[in-house]
């Protein structure tokens, strides 16, 4: 064979997957295809935010919460146990905003990992009819909320999960987050792939956005039934899926950020975690 044919096929995976990829992709459904209207009916959305030692990003988050355009709002910042300034910082903020509130759970339970449990807890202390879980990390513009609000009608949906944008600032993020989202990708395929499956294992959700329907999500168990997962997020789209809730997947498009990661060791550490935890 000769060495230049070689070389092409060797290097056709590298070619065509990312294609393959980009294609799903193409393919998917975001929030930019749904209104933006509140409909008349509006429901009370209950925003729960776990958040332990966040003082770095707690204020960003709530504020671009407290700012989405939903007239019947509230958010709840679960402090679990902060041993930095998250909690003053939402009181702070609390202080200037009823619609806030800070939420302390009581100490881990055995059996519990943390964001279950915070996640949980938010729910608890949560009135609206809709609870969106969003990540201490992320950034929520304003039209979140009606957005998602919509997609979850339009799809009949118990939980919608969005899909986040990823900020990236250091060149290991760069060069390291691209790769795992693509291989991601790659496994479930385009958000459309993952919502008509019938296969269990074929369902995910984005733990940085969760909404659901509260009687959907109680119905389920909530957080309690997926409360040793580390995967909570993945876990609990599947639990949805089992009872016959109808989970759902949709592109941020813009509508919602995040930072994951700011360094390599956090890359690795926090990677590992999610690997492993995916790969059970």
């Amino acid at each position: 064979m000769p060495e230049s044919l070689l070389a092409v096929l060797l290097a056709l995976p590298w070619i065509l997957v990312p294609l393959h990829v980009a294609w799903r992709m193409r393919q998917s459904r975001s929030l930019d295809e749904e209104p933006t209207a509140v409909p008349a009916d509006a429901p009370l959305v209950s925003v729960v935010v776990p958040a332990r030692d966040e003082a770095a990003t707690i204020e960003r988050c709530v504020r671009s919460a407290l700012a989405a355009e939903w007239p019947r709002l509230e958010v709840l910042v679960v402090d679990d146990h902060s041993t930095d300034d998250t909690g003053a910082i939402a009181r702070r903020i609390a202080a200037e905003d009823p619609r806030l509130r800070v939420v302390v759970p009581p100490p881990l339970p055995a059996g519990w990992f943390g964001k279950p449990w915070a996640c949980q807890a938010g729910f608890d202390a949560s009135r609206g009819a809709l609870v969106l879980f969003v990540d201490a990390d992320t950034r929520q513009a304003p039209d979140l909320v009606p957005r998602a609000v919509q997609a979850m009608r339009a799809r009949g949906a118990g939980l919608l999960s969005v899909d986040a944008d990823q900020e990236l600032g250091t060149f290991w993020e760069k060069v390291v987050q691209p790769q795992i989202f693509g291989m991601l990708w790659a496994r479930f395929g385009g958000t459309e792939i993952v919502n008509r499956s019938t296969r269990v294992h074929d369902k995910i959700a984005n733990g940085q956005c969760i909404l659901v329907r509260r009687d959907a999500y109680e119905a389920v168990g909530g957080h309690r039934a997926v409360r040793d997962r580390v995967a909570e997020d993945l876990m609990l789209a599947q639990r949805f899926f089992l009872a016959g809730r109808n989970p759902a997947l949709v592109l941020g498009a813009g509508r919602i950020s995040t930072r994951m990661y700011t360094s390599l060791a956090a890359l690795v550490r926090g990677w590992t975690k999610n690997a492993y935890a995916g790969g059970r």
